[in-house]
Protein backbone atom coordinates (compact mmCIF):
# COMPACT_ATOMS: atom_id res chain seq x y z
CA UNK A 1 0.00 0.00 0.00
CA UNK A 2 1.23 3.49 -0.57
CA UNK A 3 0.24 4.81 2.82
CA UNK A 4 2.20 2.37 5.02
CA UNK A 5 3.62 -1.26 4.44
CA UNK A 6 2.29 -4.72 5.83
CA UNK A 7 4.21 -7.26 7.76
CA UNK A 8 2.10 -10.46 7.96
CA UNK A 9 -1.36 -9.87 8.93
CA UNK A 10 -0.84 -6.45 9.82
CA UNK A 11 0.09 -3.11 8.59
CA UNK A 12 2.27 -0.45 9.67
CA UNK A 13 0.78 3.04 8.37
CA UNK A 14 2.71 5.64 7.51
CA UNK A 15 1.88 9.26 9.50
CA UNK A 16 -0.79 10.67 8.48
CA UNK A 17 -2.86 7.47 7.34
CA UNK A 18 -4.53 4.97 9.50
CA UNK A 19 -6.56 1.83 9.84
CA UNK A 20 -6.29 -2.05 8.47
CA UNK A 21 -4.71 -1.22 5.12
CA UNK A 22 -3.95 2.42 5.87
CA UNK A 23 -6.71 4.11 3.55
CA UNK A 24 -7.96 6.47 5.96
CA UNK A 25 -6.29 9.96 6.22
CA UNK A 26 -5.89 11.30 9.93
CA UNK A 27 -3.31 14.02 11.32
CA UNK A 28 -3.37 16.89 9.25
CA UNK A 29 -6.22 19.54 8.35
CA UNK A 30 -7.46 18.55 4.95
CA UNK A 31 -3.58 17.24 3.92
CA UNK A 32 -1.95 20.23 4.34
CA UNK A 33 -3.44 22.00 0.86
CA UNK A 34 -1.49 20.57 -1.15
CA UNK A 35 0.59 23.19 -0.20
CA UNK A 36 2.86 21.34 2.88
CA UNK A 37 4.11 18.18 4.08
CA UNK A 38 2.43 16.63 6.69
CA UNK A 39 4.76 14.87 9.66
CA UNK A 40 3.40 13.82 13.23
CA UNK A 41 0.11 14.90 12.60
CA UNK A 42 1.17 18.43 11.53
CA UNK A 43 1.37 20.38 8.59
CA UNK A 44 5.46 21.97 7.11
CA UNK A 45 3.96 24.40 4.66
CA UNK A 46 6.14 25.15 1.19
CA UNK A 47 7.76 28.40 0.82
CA UNK A 48 4.65 31.26 -0.14
CA UNK A 49 1.97 29.48 2.09
CA UNK A 50 1.26 29.29 5.90
CA UNK A 51 -1.71 28.56 8.77
CA UNK A 52 -2.15 25.69 10.46
CA UNK A 53 -3.09 23.27 7.24
CA UNK A 54 -0.95 26.10 4.89
CA UNK A 55 -3.84 26.99 3.09
CA UNK A 56 -3.16 30.58 3.85
CA UNK A 57 -0.94 32.85 1.46
CA UNK A 58 2.70 34.63 2.76
CA UNK A 59 2.75 38.25 1.89
CA UNK A 60 5.99 39.78 0.59
CA UNK A 61 8.48 40.45 3.58
CA UNK A 62 5.32 40.56 5.94
CA UNK A 63 4.50 43.42 4.94
CA UNK A 64 7.45 44.70 6.50
CA UNK A 65 5.39 45.29 9.56
CA UNK A 66 4.25 48.18 7.96
CA UNK A 67 0.73 46.92 6.52
CA UNK A 68 -1.83 43.97 6.82
CA UNK A 69 -1.25 40.80 4.67
CA UNK A 70 -4.60 39.47 2.82
CA UNK A 71 -4.31 35.75 3.54
CA UNK A 72 -6.79 34.85 0.62
CA UNK A 73 -4.72 36.68 -1.99
CA UNK A 74 -0.91 37.31 -0.44
CA UNK A 75 -1.04 40.64 -1.03
CA UNK A 76 -0.06 43.74 1.05
CA UNK A 77 -2.91 46.64 2.20
CA UNK A 78 -0.03 49.53 2.89
CA UNK A 79 -0.56 51.87 5.96
CA UNK A 80 -0.63 55.59 4.43
CA UNK A 81 2.74 56.45 4.92
CA UNK A 82 3.99 53.22 2.76
CA UNK A 83 3.92 51.58 -0.67
CA UNK A 84 4.83 48.94 -2.96
CA UNK A 85 4.15 45.54 -2.42
CA UNK A 86 5.55 44.82 0.61
CA UNK A 87 5.09 48.49 1.76
CA UNK A 88 8.67 48.85 1.70
CA UNK A 89 8.64 52.70 -0.16
CA UNK A 90 7.70 55.79 2.18
CA UNK A 91 5.61 58.18 0.66
CA UNK A 92 7.27 61.78 1.42
CA UNK A 93 5.32 64.35 3.31
CA UNK A 94 3.04 66.08 0.64
CA UNK A 95 5.50 65.05 -2.16
CA UNK A 96 7.65 67.22 -1.11
CA UNK A 97 5.12 69.94 -1.96
CA UNK A 98 7.03 70.25 -5.39
CA UNK A 99 9.99 71.43 -4.03
CA UNK A 100 12.99 68.32 -3.86
CA UNK A 101 13.26 64.75 -4.42
CA UNK A 102 11.49 62.14 -2.35
CA UNK A 103 13.70 59.76 -1.31
CA UNK A 104 11.48 56.71 -1.15
CA UNK A 105 13.58 54.32 1.05
CA UNK A 106 13.53 57.49 3.95
CA UNK A 107 10.56 59.21 3.32
CA UNK A 108 12.90 62.71 3.54
CA UNK A 109 12.37 65.18 0.81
Amino acid sequence: YDQGYCNGQSCICYDGFSGVHCYDWVGCPNRCNGHGKCQNKQCFCEEGWTGVGCSEKTCPANCNGRGKCDPKTGTCTCTDDFYGSACEFYHCPKNCSGHGLCDKHTGAC
